[in-house]
């Protein structure tokens, strides 16, 4: 397990969330905690991506370039489902960026581009 130092930023429908945290990488698996102390993880494959967030709101969505899959996003004590169509992915050593539509149905939810940097810690 490496000590990296992350950058995350999502940008949707015009408005933007930023943070920098620290976090862990495990193999192919990026943890972290967000400014709220929500539990961010990442499984990382060439081509798929698995994300899970814990607390409230939590989700565990699956982005995979060209495919759309439907997963469940928590918020209180309700669940929406959303179709996640994802137009691009890139998955490279220290960088993650996504950019995705989320449906219901016909109609888009809304338009999204993540972008997580990601640093492994200087070992002393």
């Amino acid at each position: 397990m490496h000590k990296v130092f992350v950058d995350f930023s999502i940008r949707t429908e015009g408005q933007e969330q930023a943070f920098e945290t620290t976090g862990a990488l495990k193999g192919d698996t990026l943890t972290f905690h967000d400014e709220k102390d929500q539990k961010h993880i990442l499984i990382l494959e060439d081509r798929r991506i698995e994300y899970q967030r814990g607390g409230n709101p939590s989700f565990d969505f699956i982005f995979e370039r060209g495919k759309t899959h439907t997963c469940d996003y928590k918020v209180d004590h309700n669940t929406m489902t959303f179709d996640i169509q994802t137009h691009q992915l890139l998955v490279k050593e220290g960088t993650i960026a996504l950019v995705y539509t989320l449906r219901q149905g016909d109609v888009v939810v809304g338009h999204s581009e993540l972008m997580i940097k990601y640093e492994r810690a200087k070992e002393a």
